[in-house]
């Protein structure tokens, strides 16, 4: 199993774990819960707790650009906010329907794209 794919195996079975499947019958994202309020309340939650983690991870970094000190940065607890960002990431890709393959699939599309924006005035 390759590393990507072990960790959405380990975010699913934390997420049957605690029950965490915002009603859906399986983890197959079916697009008539896009519609359901329920279903985007966990998605919204879940992007919540992502950005707080992110916060978290940010507000570890104490250097300012107008400042001349340089403060050391808590190099454990910010890679520790950063797994937990990814742990919020990957339910909210479980909830979404990503498998590891759907989300190779998506980012590799989205980089070409990003990558013909440069090449033209984007």
């Amino acid at each position: 199993m390759d590393k990507l794919n072990e960790i959405f195996s380990k975010q699913r079975q934390l997420m049957v774990k605690y029950g965490i499947r915002a009603n859906m019958s399986s983890f197959d994202f079916d697009h008539q819960y896009i519609n359901n309020a329920k279903y985007q309340n966990k998605l919204r939650e879940c992007v919540f707790y992502l950005t707080e983690e992110l916060y978290e991870a940010m507000n570890l970094l104490k250097n300012k650009p107008w400042r001349k000190q340089n403060t050391k940065t808590d190099s454990v607890a910010f890679r520790k906010e950063i797994a937990d960002a990814l742990h919020f990431y990957v339910e909210l890709c479980v909830l979404c329907g990503f498998t590891p393959d759907t989300l190779f699939k998506q980012y590799m599309n989205k980089a070409a794209v990003n990558e013909d924006r440069q090449k033209g005035d984007y």
